[in-house]
């Protein structure tokens, strides 16, 4: 390689490499000089937005292990395992975005950076469809729709476990004495009751399903709270990856240059 041929290539690679920084520049949402301080920067920016993203796929797969050791709630609520599932996904998408973030960053591929950007927005749009999900199922409306079928059913096939496996009956036990219930929808109704288990009846004695549709609403609130957060910290890091998106074209001056005729030798 001559020496012109070395000058065109390394004209080119300050090139790429000026493009690079002027799409991380842009993360800021700000006009910064490219200096070697403000490049450092840029990158160190979109490295904590990928270490974000590990740190909440972590939470949310501490989050889906433990509902999954919720043995008889996932038996009772069918949708639990769907939930579950669903965040898992998440969880793993989470990552999979971090890596192809710190990748594009690390080989200053800002196509690859802005790919993993508009993902993260994507997934963003996906999680806040599954949450309107999980608040719909814990309506008054949507919870009694089921209550009569779905759960009911649910609670009997429990119940009928119940009389040989000791922790379905330890779970029901448990339950039926904090929430001073029995049966699902009818305490005097013998499917709904295990045969040796000496339900209190009184007038004001209350059915189940109004104790686990408390009890179910009341663990959501602790998931809102995380979701919350979580879509709080995402809006912001694609508020700022809009500044980046938005304002490229207005940043991408791309200077052409002339390679010679080396690039021939890959036809």
């Amino acid at each position: 390689m001559n020496s012109s041929e070395q000058g065109k290539n390394a004209v080119a690679a300050q090139e790429d490499d000026e493009l690079h920084h002027r799409y991380l520049c842009i993360f800021c949402g700000c006009r910064c000089k490219l200096s070697e301080t403000s490049k450092e920067f840029n990158r160190g920016a979109l490295y904590v937005n990928a270490v974000i993203y590990m740190v909440m796929a972590s939470v949310l797969i501490g989050i889906a292990g433990k509902a999954y050791q919720k043995t008889y709630w996932r038996e009772l609520f069918d949708f639990l395992d769907e939930a579950i599932l669903a965040i898992l996904v998440v969880a793993v998408l989470m990552v999979v975005l971090a890596f192809g973030l710190v990748a594009s960053t690390w080989q200053r591929k800002a196509l690859g950076i802005v790919c993993c950007l508009l993902g993260m927005a994507a997934l963003l749009s996906v999680e806040i469809g599954f949450g309107s999900f999980v608040v719909e199922q814990m309506t008054d409306s949507t919870f009694d729709s089921y209550v009569d079928t779905e759960y009911l059913q649910s609670w009997e096939e429990l119940v009928a476990s119940a009389e040989t496996e000791t922790g379905a009956w330890g779970f029901l036990v448990r339950h039926q004495a904090r929430g001073g219930c029995c049966g699902w929808t009818d305490y005097d109704e013998e499917a709904q009751n295990m045969a040796y288990l000496n339900c209190t009846v009184s007038e004001t004695t209350d059915v189940c399903a109004e104790y686990f549709h408390e009890e179910l609403s009341h663990k959501f609130e602790g998931l809102a709270i995380v979701a919350v957060t979580f879509t709080v910290i995402q809006l912001t890091m694609m508020v700022l990856s809009c500044a980046l998106i938005v304002r490229v074209k207005k940043f991408y001056r791309p200077i052409k240059v002339d390679r010679g005729d080396w690039i021939d030798d890959f036809y």
